[in-house]
């Protein structure tokens, strides 16, 4: 987790996020979908305006998607506050 890219951290962060929060998987693949239609809409589209659905509904998913993820390290970072203090 230290040494490896944030990749690698968000994909541990997400991993205990899906095993505490219900609705994580389902608004995460969600937005993977979404994120994917996006891009490929972007090769083909005539015009931003097209976009804006995809914009919209990304942000909304990406708002819950960060909170989850903040309220999961906020967690971790309790449990491993009271764990460095056994070893300090």
């Amino acid at each position: 987790l230290l040494t490896d890219g944030p990749k690698h951290r968000r994909a541990f962060i997400d991993w205990g996020v899906f095993h505490t929060e219900p609705a994580f998987y389902q608004a995460w693949g969600r937005f993977k979908r979404l994120n994917k239609q996006r891009n490929a809409l972007l090769k083909t589209a005539n015009s931003y305006r097209e976009l804006s659905y995809w914009d919209q509904e990304m942000a909304g998913l990406a708002e819950n998607i960060s909170q989850w993820r903040a309220s999961y390290i906020e967690q971790m970072k309790t449990v491993a506050e009271t764990i460095c203090q056994t070893f300090l």
